[in-house]
């Protein structure tokens, strides 16, 4: 009976706690001013890779999204960062790469082309995001249950004008819903492609809402020997600068494409080859109305592909291909398959627009709602404790004895 009653405290104990965490932790929730989800708009299109296509500088690959040893084992990965970083730049032929433990920044300073990131996120939703260039992680976060606005709020602490903040994996266990990528606003970039789940929706979803999203693509890879699961996932970019800052800020631009590399060799030398060997965008090009793409090798086939994802042409067996806008297209992104390597390479959007370039900003801050929404978590709080005292007065006048009169006998 004694062991009952002590397990039976402890589940209730053990639900309070819960409920008075849930609770607690939303307290620091912004409440924001979001706008209705609108199409892209304007007699102007906007071409990322206008400029870029013009400098004369090579194409680069890196991959910023990788899992090696960490403190508690926390990443769940193997390898130090070092040989995870030689698994890409040495023996996989990369230009660029970073490890992403979970909340600890890698920084190899005896390694050139190394990109400083982690991964953010402790929360059980997954809602994580991986970011590129901060010299500290960054700890805050929803841990139990996030919303929209607990989305937004998140976004907004980490966001600065050095740092690079990328939605990580969003389709992994619906982290992330269609109508979150409606409304969610102030990253940089989205991960569109990784191993764990390819998110296409969800980026037809931001940029049908209007969402000026780029793309990157990671393999997120766990195992730096695994090459089912490393090396499959590119992002491709040109460096001006050939620095952190400047591959931030054409990732921010989105002056970069994403390879998903379909067939992978298990060998590591004819993985490298198959990686050397991928096709190259060498035009990207709107002329009159007119969408010119070309590559250095032929497709299998193109999509030309717009508003709610809908495919709007294709076309097979060649290096070229044109589309010529209409006007009912509010945007246009392309996708290209090629059959040797098997790849499939991913462009970043042309949009319309009306004055100026729409940004990818936070919104604004409501103050007022802000202020009833921590007053109304306050107001639970305050209610639950409450119910808690009564629940617990009542129980315990339950489990006294009661006393009765003893009479003396007469």
């Amino acid at each position: 009976m004694k062991w009952r009653r002590f397990t039976w405290g402890f589940l209730r104990f053990a639900f309070y706690l819960v409920v008075l965490l849930c609770l607690l932790s939303l307290l620091p929730t912004q409440v924001y001013n979001f706008s209705k989800a609108e199409a892209f708009s304007g007699e102007n299109w906007h071409n990322p890779y206008q400029e870029i296509l013009e400098l004369d500088q090579p194409w680069q690959k890196g991959n910023f999204h990788a899992h090696g040893k960490n403190f508690a084992g926390l990443s769940n990965g193997t390898g130090s960062a070092e040989e995870v970083i030689s698994t890409y730049l040495d023996s996989l032929g990369y230009d660029w790469a970073g490890v992403s433990n979970y909340q600890k920044v890698t920084n190899i300073k005896d390694r050139k082309q190394v990109i400083r990131a982690y991964e953010h996120g402790i929360g059980l939703g997954k809602q994580h995001q991986l970011i590129l260039g901060d010299q500290n992680s960054n700890w805050f976060d929803f841990p139990f249950l996030q919303f929209l606005n607990q989305k937004q709020t998140t976004v907004d602490y980490l966001q600065n004008d050095d740092n690079l903040v990328v939605i990580a994996h969003p389709k992994l266990r619906g982290a992330y819903s269609l109508e979150d990528m409606q409304s969610l606003r102030g990253y940089d970039c989205m991960e569109v492609l990784n191993h764990i789940g390819r998110s296409r929706d969800h980026w037809d979803a931001a940029l049908s809402a209007g969402i000026p999203a780029y793309l990157i693509s990671s393999d997120d890879s766990h195992n730096h020997q695994d090459l089912g699961k490393s090396g499959q996932n590119i992002t491709v970019f040109k460096s001006r600068a050939n620095t952190e800052k400047d591959i931030i800020a054409a990732l921010k631009r989105g002056e970069a494409y994403g390879i998903d590399l379909k067939s992978g060799s298990r060998k590591v030398s004819e993985r490298k080859a198959e990686i050397a060997s991928l096709p190259t965008l060498t035009s990207m090009q709107l002329v009159d109305g007119t969408i010119h793409v070309g590559f250095d090798k032929t497709f299998q086939n193109i999509r030309f592909i717009g508003q709610g994802g809908l495919l709007k042409k294709e076309a097979i067996e060649s290096s070229n291909a044109t589309y010529q806008l209409q006007s009912t297209d509010t945007y246009i992104r392309v996708v290209a398959q090629f059959q040797e390597p098997g790849a499939d390479v991913y462009l970043n959007p042309v949009f319309r627009y009306a004055a100026q370039v729409p940004l990818n900003a936070v919104p604004t801050v409501n103050p007022r709602q802000t202020r009833l929404y921590r007053l109304s978590i306050i107001y639970l709080l305050l209610g639950f404790i409450l119910l808690v005292w009564r629940i617990e007065w009542s129980w315990n006048r339950k489990q006294k004895p009661e006393v009765g009169i003893r009479w003396a006998a007469t």
